[in-house]
């Protein structure tokens, strides 16, 4: 099978745009659940004494871009190693 890497980054690239946009939405609307969820993950780590500034639209837009173009090239390479290593 063959990765189209273009279609697994615009897919990756979506994705994480969600989610990143669903844990945002979390973290303004129900900040101490996110607070547990980030406690669960990080069992040594206080979360409550890092939570110190509002979330604000240009920081959730850089975030969410940053984001975005992060995984776009972690699908387009992840494609590629993929169909490189079934090659072999």
């Amino acid at each position: 099978m063959r990765y189209q890497p273009k279609t697994i980054a615009k897919a990756a690239s979506w994705t994480v745009g969600i989610l990143y946009s669903v844990c945002t939405l979390v973290v303004v609307y129900v900040p101490d659940l996110a607070i547990g969820v980030v406690r669960s993950w990080y069992h040594t780590i206080d979360a409550a004494l890092i939570q110190t500034s509002p979330v604000t639209l240009a920081g959730f837009v850089t975030g969410l871009v940053s984001a975005m173009l992060m995984f776009w090239v972690v699908g387009y390479l992840f494609a590629g190693f993929a169909n490189y290593f079934s090659h072999k």
